[in-house]
């Protein structure tokens, strides 16, 4: 995805992330901007400087003002909840609808939509064939994006988010011994972005060592104020509940090494939140080829590339 010039290297600081868009594939400079209609929870952290929210709510993202809140951390119940604030997001923490009930919409197997679900992808197998189940193949000649392992039948499209955890961390260089200090700390989530405030979404042929997420406007309008203060805090990427991997909230330009995920926030006035996720520091410098096989298969998971390509978003990264 090409970078605006204007763009120059920000040193904000966080991270996470069902709606359907147009077609994916393509070229991620095509910024496209439009709020999602999936439904899933958000929590914003009442206590962050400059989070925005209300007993009852901000008005939900694709949905009406108020919406209905999810759990404190983005909600997989697929149940809906009040929407005054929720006491087991810790102290301050208010909930945000996002179109609905938290964890709903997507693809499910077989090509039958759930709420906010689009046309995305192609219905494979199916019931009359000897009772096996059916899949969706999310590889299509214009998507290139999404032609990887995993994608080529896919019997159920997660909803994917990332939380900002409560507390920083000192560093460390290698992923076993940050993971080790996250896991170490409570586990409350002061922020939680769910993949339906995801405009556009872009990563390098697989396995990728970099992924580029924009928010919608009404993402940006929601979080940007909180992702502002963030700086080296711990966030995790699940999808349908399940932990991914964990990482780190650092400056693009850093110096540090850091050979695990890290997530750079970048927002001018006017502009959409583009999260930036790398395998490791320096992939979104220049300085292709610091990260392993290893480290780029930790980010680049089947899971993470349905949820995008279910809703026709996520394209191909322009070589820096």
């Amino acid at each position: 995805m090409k970078r605006r010039a204007r763009f120059r290297g920000s040193m904000l600081s966080l991270l996470g992330v069902c709606a359907v868009a147009a077609a994916c594939g393509g070229n991620s400079a095509s910024r496209r901007s439009g709020d999602s209609g999936s439904t899933a929870g958000v929590s914003s952290a009442g206590r962050a400087a400059g989070a925005t929210g209300s007993a009852g709510g901000p008005a939900g993202i694709g949905g009406t003002s108020g919406g209905s809140s999810g759990s404190a951390t983005g909600g997989a119940s697929g149940a809906p909840t009040s929407g005054a604030p929720n006491p087991t997001a810790g102290s301050g923490a208010i909930a945000a609808g996002m179109g609905g009930a938290a964890g709903g919409g997507g693809l499910t197997a077989g090509g039958r939509s759930g709420a906010g679900a689009g046309n995305a992808g192609e219905q494979s197998g199916g019931a009359d064939d000897g009772g096996a189940s059916s899949c969706l193949n999310l590889c299509k000649e214009d998507a290139p994006a999404c032609c990887t392992p995993g994608l080529e039948c896919v019997t159920a499209v997660p909803s994917c988010r990332i939380d900002i955890l409560d507390g920083q961390i000192d560093l460390r260089s290698e992923y076993a011994d940050i993971k080790a200090k996250i896991d170490a700390l409570s586990g409350e989530v002061v922020l939680s972005i769910p993949d339906a405030g995801v405009a556009l979404a872009a990563a390098d042929p697989a396995p990728s060592a970099r992924f580029e997420f924009t928010l919608n406007e009404r993402a940006t309008e929601l979080y940007a104020p909180a992702l502002a203060t963030f700086y080296t805090q711990a966030f995790r990427l699940s999808c349908d509940g399940e932990e991914l991997f964990v990482g780190l909230i650092y400056n693009r330009y850093g110096a540090a090494a850091l050979a695990f995920p890290v997530l750079h926030i970048e927002h001018e006035e006017g502009e959409p939140v583009h999260l930036l996720l790398g395998a490791s520091l320096g992939e979104w410098t220049g300085l292709h080829g610091t990260s392993t096989d290893e480290a780029k298969q930790r980010i680049d998971r089947p899971e993470l590339r349905a949820a995008f390509c279910a809703k026709g978003v996520l394209s191909v990264l322009d070589p820096q």
